[in-house]
């Protein structure tokens, strides 16, 4: 069977090509650069698959049918993009429960309900002020994470979404923007007020853009299927018990983040059949990030595919420029840390001062990228009613006036902090092993592995939490894989071959 797959956002082109290239899989909706780029047919075939960036442009977040994510040779699976974290959603997106009022968040207006005593899922109710103990009807809006860390949104305003339609609580009917033909529009119109899931369900209805190329019997039988649907739901809905699932759809959702591996190999899959500048995916972050400079890749790539100048040249100069204008961090300026975990979470680090920032063409491993090398100054304030203590230092505890020397170097596997008191003592170092690290403008950013190597006043060093990147392979948030390079890197940090300003012997290949 084919399914059909809608991608949208700055990897568009890499993984149009990847899923078109893939038994089982046709792209629906191509915009007008996929259709003249990889010759692919226009097409508003329904579709089974939607691809959309995620918000920090780091990754993707993929919807479907459960089954269909779940499908042996799935293209973004772990197996098939190196590198990547993928994350499952819990709950399925538009889930239904009957759930339990079990508090409030009064500061900030939202009731907490328990979904699943089972499993103690637990969601947030926005502008809700329900007694706890209620019970309530809830449709999954925003799913959360697998291991429980972000809650899912949840809404009392029940939608049903098909192929064709979607049936809605408000009682109105409305058009996609691209359904702007009006013959089209009246048709649509005469089969909504006529069909029973408006004037016996009182719903209404959402025309989809894929009915513009629809037979009127298949959009017609479409929303048979929805009103079946719904009034099966409300007959569930007045006997169910607490704790119900009610998940007509059974739609999944899965949030995949990519390391700097994931984009090279994107750049790969995207220059078989498009001229690709070198780094294109990670420049496309940089520039889509800055107001008004998305354009600047697709300037450069212009200038490849009329061969006005070399590659290598003209990605360098390019560099060049951006590092200079998109304020890339320099000496003196205050840098975020980002800290990305396998299961999705992140974490905003204690920013460092930059004292020194180097900027290279190369980066001494043979390649032709552009080198960031960044010395961190970070100072530590804890509070003082509340004790804190350095992570794999057993029990040393943080002082006000400590500090740590980072360092980090782009496109480059660790990361490390070197802890002293305000007056110089040498505390240890911690060696902090990850997918290759990026630089952004005003921020460093990877995926952390879990596993790290510490290094203690005497100079003694050991691997730490080694059964935490363990943990998250069994998981099936990171592969095998990308688990043994890991623990290869913190064997070479064992060994020597990474110093603690990140220096390394020439045995050591990243």
């Amino acid at each position: 069977m084919t399914r059909t797959c809608k991608i949208r956002g700055i990897y568009s082109t890499a993984l149009s090509i990847l899923f078109s290239g893939t038994s089982g899989y046709e792209i629906t909706f191509p915009s007008r650069e996929i259709s003249r780029r990889l010759h692919v047919a226009p097409s508003s075939k329904p579709a089974d698959i939607t691809i959309n960036d995620r918000p920090d442009l780091l990754g993707v977040v993929v919807e479907g049918k459960g089954d269909d994510l779940a499908a042996s040779g799935f293209p973004l699976g772990l197996t098939a993009i190196p590198g990547c974290a993928v994350m499952q959603a819990v709950p399925n997106k538009y889930s239904i429960y009957k759930g339990i009022v079990v508090g409030r968040n009064e500061r900030y207006g939202y009731n907490n309900v328990l979904l699943s005593p089972e499993e103690q899922i637990v969601g947030i109710l926005p502008d809700a002020d329900f007694k706890a103990g209620t019970e309530v009807i809830v449709q999954v809006e925003v799913p959360g994470s697998k291991s429980g860390k972000k809650r899912p949104v949840l809404s009392r305003s029940i939608t049903c979404p098909g192929s064709y339609a979607v049936l809605i609580p408000e009682n109105k009917v409305t058009f996609s923007k691209s359904i702007t033909d009006n013959g089209l529009r009246t048709e649509l119109m005469d089969m909504a007020s006529g069909h029973p899931a408006r004037h016996d369900g009182h719903f209404g209805i959402i025309f989809r853009s894929a009915c513009n190329d629809a037979h009127m019997d298949d959009i017609r039988a479409d929303l048979d299927v929805l009103w079946s649907r719904m009034a099966e739901i409300r007959e569930k809905m007045r006997y169910a018990p607490r704790g119900l699932i009610m998940d007509p759809l059974g739609m999944g959702q899965l949030n995949i983040i990519f390391s700097k591996q994931s984009l090279d190999f994107l750049d790969k899959i995207r220059g078989q059949k498009v001229i690709t500048m070198p780094g294109h995916h990670y420049w496309r972050i940089v520039t889509n990030r800055a107001e008004n400079a998305d354009y600047l890749v697709d300037f450069v790539e212009s200038l490849l595919v009329q061969k006005a100048i070399d590659e290598k040249p003209l990605a360098r100069a390019f560099s060049a420029f951006i590092h200079e204008r998109l304020s890339f961090p320099r000496k003196g300026d205050t840098v975020s840390i980002m800290h990305y975990k396998p299961n999705g979470h992140h974490f905003k680090l204690k920013p460092g001062r930059v004292v020194d920032a180097f900027y290279s063409t190369g980066n001494g491993r043979g390649t032709e990228d552009q080198c960031v090398s960044l010395v961190l100054k970070r100072e530590f304030s804890p509070q003082p009613w509340h004790k804190s203590f350095y992570d794999g230092f057993e029990g040393l505890d943080i002082k006000p006036g400590d500090y740590s020397t980072c360092y980090a170097r782009e496109n480059f596997p660790v990361l490390t902090n070197k802890y002293f008191r305000e007056d110089g003592t040498f505390l240890g170092c911690y060696y902090n092993i990850s997918t290759p690290v990026q630089v952004f403008p005003g921020e460093l950013q990877y995926l952390d592995l879990e596993i790290d190597v510490v290094e203690n006043q005497a100079g003694e060093r050991k691997v730490i939490d080694e059964h935490k990147l363990d943990a998250a392979v069994g998981e099936g948030y990171i592969s095998r894989a990308l688990a043994d390079q890991a623990k290869a890197i913190a064997d070479s940090v064992l060994q020597g071959k990474i110093k603690d300003d990140l220096a390394c012997d020439d045995a050591f290949v990243a």
